[in-house]
């Protein structure tokens, strides 16, 4: 008698609830993911009435949770709606399946593990240096699955589409690799391969890679700068890289990487601290100065010698100058001086025994003797 009284007494409670689910027009109701990736953690919860059996079963199997197979269980209860979860920190094949939490009822959760990995050909990290000049060759392979897949690509999460005139982007399904001739640098972005697999929807994305494009940083600045003390002292370091390079300035021993004192760091063409400037120089400021710029793709350096001139630095040579035609001129007047006297001694020794055998000469002396 007892156990039909118990017999009774549940039919009871589960007519019961097929009562009130049938006036509320509630059902059990399944949430979670449907795709995992092996590895990956999963979630199945379910909603009954507080009438519900709740028994959790794989494939028509009763779920006994242990450290073989990984299961959790967890239970609530707000308001006589119970809330069951199953829970897997780590999916494995075995997990896949059609999950139930009552077997009374025809609802049920599918859940499908997914195996494979996918391999990018990063440079390191997960970035891909674009190098100048050459094209870029972005590459995932799959590995670890025997199901079928598609394989996607996407720019920015943007679909990649291909022209088929220009050709300068190929998408090489056997090769699963995304080929880009003459990049630029519109090319420099987030790049994500998908995988597909096409026994399931075609819109489940099971499994991706994002790989990140980054351009080395490239620096141009003149060799040598000529500056007169007092002037102002403006130094562009011209800085190209994606992501934006992070500038550092040297002087000698002194490192400059912010505003300090004499020395002003400003923003050129996008790029912080890519301009150094000095208001006034002096002659201390001469020497070499280096802009070093670094990102994640690598770093480099380049080099401006900056001469400062004295204030009468312009005035020295006109006074060169100067004493140069002064001295030149003295000399010039000194050899002529000289040049005159020397040729007057000579003009008068010369002539005297040449008077004395002139006719003239003669008959002056006569004249002289008469009187």
């Amino acid at each position: 008698m007892e156990n039909l009284s118990c017999v009774i007494v549940s039919l009871l409670f589960i007519g019961l609830g097929s009562i009130v689910k049938t006036q509320g027009g509630d059902a059990i109701v399944y949430k979670g993911k449907t795709l995992v990736m092996e590895g990956d953690p999963f979630e199945i919860s379910c909603k009954v009435t507080m009438f519900d059996l709740i028994k959790w079963q794989l494939n028509g199997r009763t779920i006994v949770p242990d450290n073989r197979n990984n299961y959790s269980l967890t239970q609530t209860n707000v308001d006589g709606v119970i809330t069951s979860t199953l829970s897997v920190p780590s999916a494995q094949s075995f997990h896949s399946g059609t999950y139930k939490c009552n077997s009374l009822h025809g609802a049920n959760h599918q859940l499908f593990v997914l195996s494979g990995d996918i391999a990018p050909n990063y440079d390191f990290g997960t970035y891909k240096v674009l190098e100048p000049k050459q094209p870029l060759v972005l590459q995932c392979n799959v590995t670890g699955t025997e199901q079928k897949y598609t394989l996607k690509w996407f720019k920015e999460d943007k679909p990649i589409v291909v022209d088929e005139k220009e050709k300068r982007i190929q998408i090489k399904d056997d090769e699963r690799k995304l080929v880009i001739e003459k990049p630029g640098e519109d090319d420099i972005a987030n790049y994500t391969c998908r995988v597909n697999h096409s026994s399931f929807n075609a819109s489940s994305v099971d499994l991706n890679a994002t790989i990140t494009v980054v351009g080395r940083p490239t620096l141009r600045m003149p060799s040598t700068m000529n500056l007169v003390e007092g002037e102002k002292l403006i130094l562009n370091c011209t800085v190209n890289g994606k992501p934006i390079p992070e500038v550092v300035w040297k002087f000698g021993n002194i490192s400059i990487n912010e505003t300090s004192g004499r020395y002003k760091l400003m923003e050129g063409n996008g790029v912080p601290n890519a301009i150094l400037s000095i208001d006034e120089v002096i002659m201390d400021d001469r020497g070499l100065y280096t802009c070093f710029a670094q990102n994640v793709a690598n770093s480099t350096e380049t080099s401006t010698y900056v001469r400062v001139k004295d204030k009468l630095a312009a005035l020295w040579p006109f006074l060169g100058i100067c004493a140069e035609v002064f001295v030149l001129c003295s000399i010039i007047l000194i050899y002529e001086k000289k040049h005159n006297k020397a040729e007057l001694e000579e003009s008068d020794t010369d002539q005297s025994p040449e008077q004395k055998n002139t006719p003239d000469h003669g008959k002056d002396s006569d004249v002289r003797q008469r009187k």
